[in-house]
């Protein structure tokens, strides 16, 4: 219901707030909000009001980035589109791919993410989550700037390469691609090849509640695990800030 995702809503801010997060993306998928008979503008008003409440209550600033889903149609995915863009919210800033990642996820999505582009949304990708490294290539040649996850590319130098040259950043997620098998263990993670090789990265909790983690936990493995300095840190949080679609205005009151 709208009030069930007003209050989600309010909650998830309030609980990143609690862990001194001063900017954050939500993402979400909201065809999978309509089943009670909410329409998508709806469920975006519901969510809108959620963030406004929490805006106005915790020193955070919030955007939105909508999910489509890769096992929804290409014509239910445009439909999406549409309607975010005659929504015309500037919360919203940014687009996204998620769900079952197939060997060949990213050459079925190019129509609705070229939509998405002429709508003046910015591109971020689910890709390389599996062992799909030649799928990040794809994001990015279909103009994404992030990836989500793209850990699979540990094994593939030339991609990380590309990352590095096009100045890509991975939205790693530790807990979450350990959960997800995507990495055997964190003490296997790839956070200190990435950095060792300068491929931009920012460290994320994917879900807090399935992962049950913060933002705060995410480093703390990584400092244990992957020697993660607070330098490190640093440079992490300014690289993340420098790729987030926020305004430029917002980018450097955060940098700040």
């Amino acid at each position: 219901t709208a009030k069930n995702l007003e209050e989600a809503t309010h909650a998830t801010v309030a609980a990143i707030a609690a862990d001194n997060v001063s900017y954050v993306e939500l993402r979400f998928a909201p065809p999978l909000h309509t089943r009670g008979g909410l329409t998508i503008h709806e469920v975006l008003d519901a969510v809108v009001r959620g963030l406004e409440a929490g805006i106005s209550e915790f020193p955070i600033k919030v955007n939105l980035i909508i999910s489509a889903m890769r096992h929804h149609s290409e014509s239910a995915n445009l439909a999406l589109v549409e309607q975010i863009k005659t929504y015309n919210h500037p919360f919203i800033v940014g687009f996204d791919f998620a769900g079952d990642e197939k060997p060949d996820a990213n050459k079925e999505i190019g129509t609705v993410v070229a939509a998405a582009k002429n709508a003046n949304l910015q591109l971020t990708l689910h890709s390389g989550e599996c062992n799909c490294p030649h799928n990040v290539v794809d994001a990015i040649h279909l103009g994404a700037t992030r990836i989500g996850h793209g850990v699979a590319i540990q094994n593939d130098k030339s991609v990380r390469d590309l990352c590095r040259d096009r100045n890509v950043l991975l939205e790693v997620a530790p807990t979450s691609n350990v959960q997800t098998h995507a990495v055997a263990s964190l003490a296997d993670y790839p956070l200190r090849l990435f950095l060792d090789e300068n491929v931009p990265c920012s460290v994320n909790t994917d879900n807090r509640t399935v992962s049950n983690t913060t933002l705060s936990r995410e480093y703390q493995l990584m400092a244990e695990h992957c020697n993660l300095t607070y330098a490190e840190m640093k440079k992490l949080n300014m690289d993340a800030m420098a790729h987030s679609f926020a305004t430029s205005e917002v980018k450097e009151s955060i940098r700040e």
